[in-house]
Parts: C-alpha cells; structure tokens; sequence
C-alpha cells in the first residue's frame, strides 16, 4: 500500500499526459476549422473559471496578498503558454508539434534544481532521460514541410520555455500553500487575463462567438485540458516537478495513439514506411515503459 501511494504520482502524470493528448487532437482540430489562437486561448482561460470556483471552496483562507498576488501570475503564465501552441498548431500536425514540447522537462529539471533545490538521483536522469526520449522516437513525423516544422519549432520552443517556468512556480507555490488552494488562485488569473482580453478586443469577441459555434467540440476539448490540468498539479504536490513533467513528456504517444488510424491514411503506404512508423512507435512506447521502471513502476 506504501509503495502505491508513493507512485500515485505518477498514475496521476500519465492521466494528465493522456487528457491533454486527447486535448491536443481536439485543438488540432478546431484549428484546422479556422479557429484562432487568440479565441482559443481565451476560451480556456475562461473556462478554468469553473473548476476554479469549486476549489475555492476548499482553499485555505488568510492568504497573504504576495502569494495571492503571485498565484495570479502564475495563472496568467499557464494560460500565455497555449498561445505559442495555438500558434504552432497552424503550422503542423498536433503529434510533431507536441513532440516539440519536449524540451520542456530539460528546462524544468535544470530549473527545479537551481530554483527549488531538487536533487535527482542518477536512475531519476535516466528515467527522465528515457520518457523525453519515448516521446522524441515514439512522436516524430515527417510529414510537415520544413519551413512549417521550422515555424512551429520556433513557437514550441517559447511555450517550452514558459512551460517550464509555469511549472516551476507552481512547484513554489505549492510548497506553501494547499493544492485547492492553487488551483483557485491560478483559475482567477486566468479568468481575469481573459476576461480583461475580451473587454479590450472587439475581434477577439467576435472570434469567440465563431468558436461558440462548435460548443460540443469546444466542450470536450476543455473538458480533457482542465482535468488534465487539475491532475498533473495534484501530482506535483506529492512528487518533485521535474519527475512529474517527464512522465508528462508521453503525451505525443498518446497524441500518436489517437490518431493513428488518419495518420496511416495521410502517410506514404509503402512497406517500408509502415514499418518504420511501427518500429518508431514501439521503440516510443518501449522507453516509457522503462522509465517507469526506473521510477519503481507505478
């Protein structure tokens, strides 16, 4: 029972990476129906109102206005990283451009570590080691052009970068105050970015209502992202960041998953190349599995 409670963490990662998977299909979708990025993004801060205000409930009160004050940006932080997503969603298939998201557990462990003083033990790098590298083989498509691959590279790299501050400070916060209770701070930045968004922009407003259109699929994609969202931070509260953010780099296998059978569609149909995209898959889903043996299994 000890050693099921100590991974818990890490069941509670691989959920998160599998939602926002699911997330990342539909996103990829709506983006191909022409929504844009900045409808998207202030449709999600929005919507984070939700399970924000259910937290709340739960939260610790006599906060002090800096946390306060630093849970907020920590929100609006979270919400600035689907930006560069959205942006690069316009330039490649959801799989290759998650798999660009990859660099975001290297800079939180380099992070983590000069930050919040995490140590990592020698089987943690390798661990971490082998989930970024699930996701490089088991992710990788050669199906965009270069100069698109190149665009959504130079996005994905700044959501990484902001990926890995969010995480950080999150990491921070939690280290001082209840889970609920970050979750209730984060969801008001994010509101309140939003909101204060659609207030300013008369486009962005119209934009949404566009959005609204598709509610059914806007509602599904929402509904894996916040549940997505609420379990990888209840698993940073129980593991250290950089452990949880590797586990959480699988998320372009499931993306691959989901999306194989339209990938096999749009892929050449030689022999040869359905072999390499199974071998590349295996290999992907190969690695993971000893990474968390490595953890200690979950």
């Amino acid at each position: 029972m000890t050693q099921w409670f100590d991974m818990s963490w890490s069941l509670l990662a691989l959920l998160g990476a599998a939602l926002w998977g699911a997330s990342n299909v539909v996103d990829a979708s709506l983006v191909r129906k022409a929504a844009t990025p900045g409808a998207l993004l202030a449709v999600t801060g929005l919507a984070g109102g939700l399970p924000g205000l259910v937290f709340a409930c739960y939260s610790q009160g006599g906060i002090d206005w800096t946390l306060a004050t630093s849970g907020a940006f920590v929100g609006i932080l979270g919400l600035a990283c689907s930006y560069p997503y959205f942006r690069a969603l316009e330039h490649g298939e959801a799989a290759s451009v998650v798999l660009l998201w990859n660099l975001s557990p290297v800079l939180v462990a380099i992070l983590a570590h000069l930050l919040l003083h995490e140590s990592l033990s020698s089987t943690d790098a390798l661990a971490i080691a082998a989930f970024v590298g699930s996701a490089v083989v088991g992710g990788w498509t050669l199906s965009a052009h270069h100069s698109s691959r190149l665009r959504a590279g130079m996005w994905m790299l700044v959501a990484s970068s902001l990926t890995a501050l969010e995480a950080v400070s999150q990491k921070a916060l939690l280290n001082q105050m209840s889970f609920p209770t970050v979750m209730a701070l984060t969801a008001t930045g994010g509101v309140t970015f939003s909101a204060i968004l659609m207030l300013l922009s008369k486009d962005l407003r119209r934009n949404v209502a566009c959005l609204c259109r598709q509610l059914h699929v806007v509602l599904l994609g929402e509904t894996f992202n916040q549940t997505a969202m609420i379990t990888t931070v209840l698993a940073a509260s129980l593991a250290p960041v950089s452990l949880v953010k590797a586990v959480g780099s699988t998320q372009p296998l499931f993306v691959v998953l989901f999306t194989g059978k339209r990938r096999l569609r749009t892929s050449p149909r030689t022999r040869w190349s359905r072999f390499r995209h199974l071998a590349s898959h295996s290999l992907g889903f190969a690695l993971a599995a000893a990474g968390f043996i490595l953890l200690g299994g979950p």
